[in-house]
Formats: structure tokens, sequence, C-alpha cells
């Protein structure tokens, strides 16, 4: 499953991200995400950009 987010507020260490959700209609899966800013530079990550999540189910 794949989720995708967008910039909705900065905070000092974060940056808090809400759902994109298809239709008005919609249930939201996650919700909202906070992510450190340290790891959204590990991934490239520029102000403006859509986040993307992928979400699976694995054995341990």
């Amino acid at each position: 499953m794949t989720v995708r987010f967008k910039q909705e507020r900065v905070t000092k260490n974060t940056i808090k991200f809400a759902e994109v959700l298809d239709n008005s209609l919609d249930a939201a899966k996650i919700g909202s995400l906070y992510v450190q800013k340290a790891t959204l530079k590990e991934l490239g990550w520029q102000d403006g950009q859509e986040l993307t999540v992928e979400l699976a189910v694995g054995k341990e």
C-alpha cells in the first residue's frame, strides 16, 4: 500500500505531514506523520515535494 503526504507544518526538528486523500469521502490510513529533518535530508527531500510511504506486512 502506498500513502502520499504533503507538508503541513514545520517544527524545530521535524516536519509534520498530512495524508493526501484522493477523494473527500476516503478515510485516512495513517493521518499525520512527523519525520525528522535529518531523515528528510538523507532522502533528498525538498520543500514542496510530496512524501510517499510504502506499507507492507512481512515476516520477522
